[in-house]
């Protein structure tokens, strides 16, 4: 029973996460298309995030049959197009703030705040490296504090945009809601990373635990809060008039 609960899991989770990302991509073509002006560019930004997401589940996929040199190459690789297609994102955010509800200011914080914390994190890695710790606690206490700065400088972002869609949400005719899928997520992240620190600290400490349900439970949630966002706006082209949509 419990190898068939695995295996069941297993496919399930696989299955989510590869919907997931076909979601993001339909949703987001739809929404670009549609005639809805003032969202296509969370159009764009759902795109770029199926690709990237598209690129982690096919490299979490084919990684058990790489070699190491492979898998560094792999990982630096999948690093540069995440962060990438995170600050392309994050563009598109600050355009629609931008064209909407006039903030532009909105780009400084919005860019600035997720550079800094790359930077942060690269330093951090270089000094901890530079140390005499041995390589496997080096390599979980750099994954920590990185996963760390990862994800106070998000939530900080995610806090700005929540704040100025919550404060706009009474001019905005077709996604007026969309504040509330935005603090979903965050939320969602917040339990993300106390997963993801908790799966640390048992490294850390020794303690035999098998996390593989659990993360397949995790990654299977995390596929359906994800697609929240993308369904929630393209819904809203489809039902706002047409004189809204001709905005």
């Amino acid at each position: 029973m419990d190898s068939l609960l695995f295996t069941a899991l297993y496919w399930i989770s696989i299955i989510s996460r590869a919907a997931s990302v076909v979601v993001f991509l339909l949703m987001g073509i739809l929404i670009i298309v549609s005639r809805a002006k003032s969202v296509k560019v969370l159009g764009v930004s759902f795109v770029i995030s199926a690709v990237s997401s598209g690129i982690s589940f096919v490299s979490s996929i084919i990684v058990n049959q790489l070699s190491s040199e492979q898998m560094n190459m792999l990982q630096i690789s999948k690093s540069i197009i995440d962060n990438l297609c995170v600050y392309g994102s994050y563009v598109c955010i600050c355009l629609f703030l931008h064209r909407n509800y006039g903030k532009k200011k909105i780009y400084y914080p919005v860019l600035i705040i997720p550079f800094a914390a790359y930077v942060l994190s690269v330093i951090v890695a270089v000094v901890i490296n530079k140390g005499d710790m041995i390589n496997i606690d080096k390599g979980i206490y750099i994954s920590m504090i990185q996963s760390t700065i990862s994800f106070v400088s998000s939530a900080v972002v995610a806090c700005i945009i929540i704040i100025v869609m919550y404060k706009n949400r009474h001019n905005e005719k077709i996604i007026p809601h969309v504040w509330i899928c935005r603090t979903i997520l965050l939320i969602w992240a917040l339990v993300g990373y106390v997963f993801t620190m908790v799966s640390y600290s048992l490294v850390i400490s020794k303690t035999r635990a098998d996390l593989s349900l659990a993360v397949m439970i995790f990654d299977f949630a995390g596929a359906l809060v994800s697609m929240i966002a993308p369904v929630y706006v393209f819904a809203g082209t489809r039902k706002a008039p047409c004189k809204k949509l001709q905005k």
